[in-house]
């Protein structure tokens, strides 16, 4: 039993013990639940067409407050136009109620069960025939609800009559019907991780199960059904830890409606940006492909035609003509941001191709659903959205001899068509790939069947495949946007404004040069005149900036999502190191790259490499960022982002003229304020430490303020760490010097005398360091061996005291000028510790002959046997 029938039906029976009419009512609710889900679960069921069915069952339904609404759409998806789509391998589901049967059948149980309820309140209400579908029970149902809660009012008695076949009736389709005993339903999270939370509400939901290890899916957040692959229900909502169940509820106002939990009776609003273009049969795009093939200079195509306002693109142009012409390549890649000039710039070429021998053929898809026109975004019906249709309009547009032969296959068809076409070398265009119903899945179909001579080039807002040649389009150079604003200008008769006061510029700065923005502003800045100020106007055009961001948005991975409203927050110019510092303090098994990779790949984030230190710094379109800003009103994640912007403040603003420096300044920055913070009591270190140590890693020179911060703080243990760390990263024999004593001072602290022993050692062995200073380490690490021989190890012991000898004893016979004999009557000591009588008296005896009174030197005369 799925999850929320088992939560309601346990509300039906706590209310067995209040009232027959409480009991009831509470009967009615599971009752209205069941057909709302079966509702849910089967609009789900109908596969994405051109025509839009489900859009417009979803629409529909997200906006009716009767059940008698979802009962309709319901028979709309069994018996009407939409039921034609309904996925075939699992047709046997909406057999089940759509066939009639006889009374040994669970439908016919169900529905007969139902049928007594309606004749206790009213004897007038006819048999059942011998046969009834399943369907019936839902129409029935919504008798029942408007006989009793819509006009009825009925005694106690009535109510008792009607509880039990009413309960056996909605438990009977409940355990019988296959849309719940046999399809698994399961809510699906996505993690940072990139992998799913999946929890089960059917009884079983293993199908789905390999999504919580595995990489790369695509589905938002949500209650699915599992049909060969998993659907999304849109009808129905929940959260991870299913804490409750929400159907939708009329109450439609704006962009938002009314959702309600019949097991708990609570209600929430729910966002219905997706669903507010009304149904119906839309216009074609203004890019779709022309309705037949025609001879375009020496080759047939049904390209469309080209915008008379078009500025040339001449380096992207080259490139993109260049790659298709050479004989590698098969499937060529236009990627960019919406509305950034990808349909445009392929149409131009391919019109040049036309004059060329290269293709004997330019086959043009369209999958667009958006034209974005100068007065705004306009939907608009794809031509295509999966291999079918694609197939189909391949078929069409050729009528190949025995197209219309029994056992015809147009899919078949052009498969061998993109191997090896009939009519020659073939370059198939499919505009807006990112719109078809399963782009990887189409990508991959395509990439397994074409075979050069023949080509493929895709227009897509985002590439999540590979095995292509990708070309990114990125706004355009300050040339072609001024030709593009003029151009756009002279239409809108605003020329003489335009060309004032530097605004063609700060257009170009505000735009970041892309073409559709600028023509969205120039079109509302010739309504508003000078007053307008072209960020608030960008910010006035919500409904431009869903259709340009909303799909690549939906489709980012839970981290990327952050990362961008993360950027949306606070529009400057980000070091990616920080970025990628500040989510590492408190974000678990998120990949920071590969985030931002994404996000590069779908053209929302740019990134500009510093020559100083080759690191990478990221910054934001202003529209993008607006986008964002709308989105993060709204988010979930709002206040941890809140809380990533305050921490990321603290790097300072980020300007374009900064990049050149590379990143040190703005680690430098970051660590003085958190210095200054902590030092203050402001705030504890440990709220900063995975941050930090973050930096460090990937910025080592940091280490060494790390470790001054901590000592600082007397947090000693972590400072030795970071001096090590820092000592690790470094060439810079000064560094090490400074570094080694302040870790032999750290030891010394810790009463680690090994540590002390190695650190002075290590200090002896770098070529900087003077006689005077070695002279004093090896003074104290003979007081450490006398004082703590006990606690260092024999074996270990020998090893350092030669490597000292060694490198003392050159730097001894490297200086002529040595006037204390105590330099030798140290080393002495150090032989004296190998068992080296013999090169110790030889040390004793330099020493007395530099200075034959010397004290210690005379000490260790007769210990050596002089």
């Amino acid at each position: 039993m799925l999850t929320p029938f088992q939560r309601m039906l346990e509300r039906v029976n706590s209310s067995k013990s209040d009232s027959d009419s409480a009991y009831f009512n509470d009967l009615m609710l599971a009752g209205e639940q069941l057909v709302k889900i079966c509702s849910a679960g089967l609009v789900a069921s109908i596969v994405d067409s051109k025509q839009k069915h489900k859009y417009g069952l979803v629409y529909r339904l997200l906006r009716v407050d009767g059940i008698g609404d979802w009962v309709s759409a319901m028979d709309e998806v069994l018996t009407g136009p939409a039921s034609q789509y309904f996925e075939p391998s699992y047709a046997y589901v909406q057999q089940e109620l759509t066939e009639r049967l006889t009374a040994d059948s669970w439908q016919y149980q169900s529905a007969s069960l139902l049928s007594n309820c309606l004749r206790i309140i009213d004897s007038n209400t006819e048999p059942l025939p011998t046969k009834v579908a399943g369907k019936t029970w839902f129409s029935d149902f919504a008798s029942l609800r408007n006989a009793t809660k819509g006009h009825g009012a009925y005694t106690s008695e009535v109510y008792s009559k009607l509880c039990s076949p009413l309960n056996e009736s909605i438990e009977k389709l409940i355990e019988c019907f296959s849309l719940f005993k046999d399809i698994q339903w399961a809510y699906l999270y996505k993690n940072y991780s990139d992998k799913y939370k999946v929890v089960d509400i059917s009884t079983k939901a293993d199908s789905f199960h390999n999504l919580r290890i595995e990489k790369n899916h695509a589905y938002d957040n949500g209650v699915y059904i599992h049909l060969g692959k998993p659907v999304k229900v849109d009808l129905m909502f929940s959260d991870d830890g299913l804490v409750d169940f929400y159907m939708p509820n009329g109450g439609f106002k704006n962009v938002r409606f009314e959702v309600l939990s019949y097991i708990t009776g609570k209600k929430s609003a729910k966002d219905a940006t997706e669903f507010l273009n009304p149904p119906g049969e839309l216009p074609s795009s203004e890019t779709e492909g022309l309705g037949k093939l025609d001879l375009n200079g020496r080759v047939f195509t049904n390209l469309p035609k080209i915008q008379t306002d078009y500025i040339k693109r001449a380096s992207l142009e080259k490139e993109l003509k260049r790659i298709l012409t050479n004989d590698r390549y098969p499937i060529v890649t236009l990627v960019g941001r919406g509305g950034i000039g990808k349909t445009s710039l392929a149409i131009s070429v391919l019109n040049e191709l036309c004059e060329d021998t290269l293709f004997d053929a330019i086959v043009w898809f369209s999958a667009r659903d958006i034209d974005l026109l100068i007065e705004g975004a306009k939907p608009v019906k794809p031509n295509v959205l999966n291999e079918d249709d694609i197939a189909k309009e391949y078929v069409r547009l050729l009528e190949p001899d025995g197209v219309k032969n029994k056992g015809f296959k147009a899919k078949d068809f052009l498969q061998m068509e993109l191997r090896k076409s009939s009519i020659g070398s073939v370059l198939f265009i499919f505009d807006n790939f990112e719109t078809v119903a399963s782009p990887v899945d189409l990508f991959q179909w395509l990439d397994s069947q074409i075979k050069l001579p023949n080509k493929i080039l895709i227009t897509s807002r985002f590439r999540d495949f590979k095995a292509d040649y990708p070309i990114e389009v990125k706004g355009m150079s300050e040339g072609e946007f001024h030709a593009l604003v003029i151009s756009t200008a002279k239409m809108l008769k605003i020329e003489d404004i335009i060309t004032k006061d530097g605004l063609i510029q700060e257009l170009y700065i505000e735009s970041d040069g892309h073409p559709y923005i600028a023509k969205i502003l120039l079109g509302e800045f010739a309504k508003e005149g000078a007053s307008g100020s072209f960020k608030r106007l960008i910010g006035s055009k919500e409904d431009i900036l869903t259709a340009l961001f909303e799909r690549t948005y939906k489709g980012l991975s839970l981290s990327a999502r952050r990362i961008f409203l993360t950027m949306s927050n606070w529009r400057t110019i980000i070091p990616q190191i920080a970025i990628e510092a500040v989510l590492a303090r408190n974000v678990e098994h998120i990949d920071v790259e590969e985030a931002i990779e994404e996000l590069i790949r779908t053209s929302l984030i740019d990134i500009i490499v510093s020559e100083a230190d080759n690191t990478n710094f990221l910054s934001i379109p202003l529209s993008a960022s607006i986008f964002g800003k709308k989105k993060l009103s709204v988010s979930s994640l709002k206040t941890a982002i809140e809380a990533d912007t305050k921490l990321l403040n603290t790097f300072g603003v980020g300007l374009a003229s900064e990049i050149r420096l590379g990143v040190g300044p703005k680690i430098n920055k970051f660590f003085r304020d958190i210095t200054r913070r902590v030092s203050l009591n402001r705030e504890k270190i440990e709220m900063y430490s995975p941050t930090l140590e973050y930096l460090c890693r990937k910025y080592p020179p940091a280490w060494l303020q790390l470790a001054e911060l901590y000592s600082q703080e007397s947090r000693i243990d972590f400072a030795v760490v970071a001096y090590q760390n820092h000592i690790e990263n470094t060439t810079d024999d000064y560094l090490k010097y400074n570094a080694w004593n302040k870790l032999t001072d750290l030891y010394k602290k810790l009463k680690d005398w090994n540590g002390e022993i190695h650190s002075l050692i290590e200090v002896c062995e770098l070529k900087i360091t003077g006689l005077e200073k070695m002279y004093q380490c090896v003074n104290r690490i003979n007081e450490l061996l006398k004082e703590n021989s006990s606690l260092i190890d024999t074996y270990e012991k020998q090893i350092m005291v030669q490597k000292l000898v060694d490198v003392y004893s050159k730097k001894l016979e490297a200086d002529t000028s040595v006037y204390d004999g105590s330099y030798y009557s140290q080393l002495a000591w150090l032989f004296l510790r190998l068992n080296d009588f013999r090169s110790a008296r030889a040390a004793v005896s330099i020493g007395l002959s530099i200075e034959p009174n010397n004290t210690h030197c005379l000490k260790l005369k007769e210990k050596v046997g002089l």
